[in-house]
């Protein structure tokens, strides 16, 4: 949801955050709601599209929503499986399965200048060639 500080999750304050206009109920229509609140729209393919931010909410086979993952601005997608444990992943079938099932729903948003301007920072900071410079100046 592009945001990193603090899970998203019904139900998770205080650590985590929910819209308070939203129930706690953990439900596809729920999530949808959510990242409606952050101007998502359901769209059809979680292919890339070069003008867009998306997201995938994965369910499990019960319709139980369990994770949810977007795309970064290359691209790939980006998925937070805890704290401090950040994944990229070319595909969104890399974690179809028993833990975070499938992907039940696909969203998207406009990028603005504001959100590419952080996903540039965003991808400076994590750059290897930046890691090994800051190494470098140790």
């Amino acid at each position: 949801m592009s945001e990193c500080h603090r899970p998203w999750w019904p139900g998770s304050a205080p650590e985590g955050h929910w819209p308070l206009d939203l129930t706690d109920d953990v439900t596809i229509d729920n999530f949808v709601a959510a990242f409606r609140k952050l101007k998502y729209e359901i769209c059809a393919g979680a292919h890339h599209e070069w003008r867009y931010e998306k997201i995938v909410i994965y369910a499990d086979r019960h319709g139980v929503p369990t994770h949810a993952a977007r795309m970064s601005l290359r691209g790939v997608w980006m998925s937070k499986l805890g704290q401090n444990v950040d994944i990229s992943h070319e595909s969104t079938e890399l974690l179809d399965g028993p833990l975070y099932g499938t992907v039940v729903q696909v969203m998207k948003r406009h990028w603005t200048v504001r959100r590419l301007i952080a996903a540039v920072i965003v991808r400076f900071k994590t750059s290897i060639w930046v890691t090994r410079l800051i190494n470098l100046i140790r």
